[in-house]
């Protein structure tokens, strides 16, 4: 690890951690790797996370990203994002993957909430289409809903059916697009 990468981790493992609700912990997702998992019954409206942290531009997200390869930020505006501390040192990305079916969205900037009820044990799913709109940004989904898209992009808040089913749970800039 050179020193510009050093102090850039360093500068990450310092930013405050999301608050995590105790209905909620890291576990094995069935989606990707590790995601966040329903620990008891969440009811719709519970808040699960709190994303804590500077808000920061995407030249910003950018130089973190090539330096570290490290990528676990929230976009809350068109070039605003809030970026959170890794949750131990081999973290490289989020915590809540995504799906095209969704059980959480944003009710304002970096607040989680269940967007119907989610089981004991289910998986805390957000959509990305409704918040990332970082230019070339794809990503290929493995979600494996009936509702999949196959790919999300930067340009999905556009989409009439994404607007009439999550419109609500879009990023606040985005909510009115």
């Amino acid at each position: 690890m050179n020193e510009i990468e050093k102090k850039i981790r360093d500068y990450l493992f310092s930013l405050p951690k999301p608050h995590f609700s105790p209905a909620v912990a890291l576990g094995q997702s069935k989606i990707a790797g590790v995601g966040l998992v329903a620990v008891r019954d969440i009811a719709e409206g519970e808040v699960v996370v709190v994303e804590l942290g500077p808000t920061i531009n995407r030249a910003f997200i950018e130089v973190i990203e090539s330096v570290t390869g490290y990528e676990c930020n929230l976009c809350i505006g068109w070039d605003a994002y809030i970026l959170h501390a890794p949750l131990h040192e081999d973290h490289q990305g989020g915590y809540i993957n995504h799906s095209c079916n969704p059980n959480a969205g944003l009710l304002s900037n970096g607040v989680w909430c269940a967007i119907r009820n989610i089981n004991n044990g289910e998986e805390v799913t957000c959509d990305y289409g409704t918040f990332e709109t970082r230019p070339g940004w794809i990503l290929e989904c493995q979600c494996g809903s009936p509702q999949c898209r196959k790919r999300i992009t930067f340009e999905d808040y556009k989409s009439p059916e994404l607007k009439k089913r999550l419109r609500n749970w879009f990023a606040p800039y985005l909510r009115n697009s």
